[in-house]
């Protein structure tokens, strides 16, 4: 009775240690594979396949929002443009 149990408790030992150390070894797999995956360099590659290029500077504009009303009206002229437009 007690003896077998506690072979049959070892044994469920060992089997979910030797499935902790396998699931170990695939997570380190997947952290290499995503470090590869993410790299600057990979990323770069992956956008230039896709034919995609970095924004230029020209294009880029900081929109400094105010609490209670939202983007200033100075801030963005073009849009204040349009909607006088419309």
């Amino acid at each position: 009775g007690v003896y077998n149990w506690r072979i049959s408790i070892a044994l469920e030992v060992e089997r979910l240690r030797e499935e902790a150390m396998e699931l170990g070894r695939q997570l380190e797999d997947l952290e290499g594979q995503r470090a590869i995956l993410c790299s600057p360099s990979r990323l770069r590659e992956a956008g230039t396949a896709l034919g995609l290029e970095p924004v230029p500077l020209s294009r880029v504009r900081i929109v400094r929002l105010d609490e209670a009303v939202g983007p200033r009206a100075q801030d963005e002229p073009e849009r204040n443009e349009l909607a006088a437009a419309d």
